[in-house]
């Protein structure tokens, strides 16, 4: 019993020191100095009270529109160096019904083991004329937008993650897989998360919540997280024995 105690303490330790790890943004705290301009500074960048919370707004001006366009993706990013396959990005996006042209993404830039880029995972709401309104993934090996297979209503937050499983990038829409990006070369460092905007002209504002990163399970982690509850289910059976 004493050890089945210590099985439990080492588990509990474990995953609690795993989770401290993790670092996902509230915007509670309106101290967003540790973002920097991506490409070009958006029009807003703060912390406001959106649906009852508080929330990261970001506003898009339609007269801040380059005749570049690279730098028509507007936004910021933030470090957060972490192993990339140990760690998921995480955010939840508010997709409002009033977007006419966008193209709403968050990105990751990832890192071999000799700090070169080595891929940019990123999941985007698109919407206009041209295309089907919906969650599109970047192909960063050859280039373009994959379709995801994910709900597309406006009006409404949405939970995205993205994760890296050792043979694909993975990508998730309300914790619902939605594609499976074959990438077996990621060895490095998850870098940094961005967040932008294309400015296709027009104004409008993007709301984003709980943006960060997360431990990532391993299968000793799930092993550790049935051992506390597979004992106590075995000392409740002994309990009733001698009942």
């Amino acid at each position: 019993m004493k050890r089945f105690v210590l099985m439990c303490f080492v588990a509990i330790f474990t995953l609690t020191a795993h989770a401290a790890n993790a670092e996902v943004l509230t915007f509670d705290d309106p101290d967003l100095s540790s973002w920097y301009t991506d490409r070009f500074e958006p029009s807003v960048f703060e912390t406001a009270v959106f649906d009852g919370d508080n929330r990261l707004h970001i506003g898009i001006d339609g007269a801040d529109q380059q005749d570049n366009s690279f730098y028509n993706y507007q936004g910021k990013k933030r470090d957060f160096n972490v192993p990339v396959g140990s760690y998921s990005i995480n955010a939840d996006l508010f997709v409002d019904s009033a977007w006419g042209d966008s193209n709403v993404g968050i990105w990751g830039t990832t890192y071999d083991n000799f700090g070169e880029v080595s891929g940019y995972p990123i999941v985007a709401w698109r919407s206009g004329s041209e295309i089907d309104d919906g969650f599109y993934a970047f192909d960063y090996i050859v280039g373009g937008w994959l379709d995801m297979v994910a709900p597309n209503d406006t009006g409404r937050w949405y939970d995205i993650t993205m994760k890296y499983t050792g043979t694909s990038m993975d990508y998730y829409i309300n914790d619902a897989l939605a594609l499976s990006f074959a990438d077996d070369t990621q060895n490095g460092l998850l870098g940094n998360i961005i967040l932008n905007s294309y400015n296709f002209g027009e104004s409008y504002d993007v709301y984003w919540d709980n943006v960060g990163v997360a431990p990532v399970p391993e299968p000793s982690t799930f092993l550790l997280m049935g051992l506390p509850m597979l004992g106590l289910i075995g000392f409740r059976k002994k309990l009733f024995r001698q009942e």
